[in-house]
């Protein structure tokens, strides 16, 4: 599958909804880097697979998701969604879809904050306007590159 965005290159990738999965390798701490069409290459010589990569990177992230409550009150709860480093942890969405449910039940919305994390609410809660409202954040406060999505969705 090749995802829309110019960020995939020739590089593996999925998509989740519309959303596009690209890999990243952690060097230290404080350096995360794309895989490049160098490095892809010098790895299928190899052997590697796309698939094996994308498998590996998945498995990697899998047990790394952080869930914060940015807002809970009577009535609502916002939860933010990423990783321990809060990098290119909008990804952890994949592994705590069960969670997600227990704590804002069957409807939640999910808004796209970045590629570093998701924001999930109840749909319970109203919220009329908001793919405007995800677009004008957005445009006014988000680096194109980092923008996730301009809509939210439904899990």
């Amino acid at each position: 599958k090749k995802c829309g965005f110019e960020v995939t290159y020739n590089v593996p990738n999925s998509t989740y909804n519309d959303l596009c999965i690209v890999p990243y390798i952690e060097l230290s701490k404080e350096a995360t880097v794309r895989i490049t069409p160098q490095l892809l290459e010098m790895w299928k010589k190899q052997g590697v697979t796309d698939d094996m990569i994308l498998y590996h990177c998945l498995h990697n992230v899998e047990n790394d998701v952080k869930i914060w409550t940015l807002v809970e009150d009577v009535e609502r709860q916002m939860l933010i969604i990423t990783n321990h480093k809060k990098c290119f942890g909008a990804i952890s969405l994949l592994f705590c879809e069960d969670e997600l449910h227990e704590r804002l039940g069957d409807d939640i919305i999910i808004i796209p904050s970045s590629v570093h994390e998701v924001i999930a609410v109840s749909a319970n809660d109203s919220f009329k306007c908001l793919d405007k409202f995800i677009q004008q954040v957005n445009d006014d406060l988000v680096e194109k590159h980092e923008i996730l999505s301009n809509h939210y969705y439904t899990i």
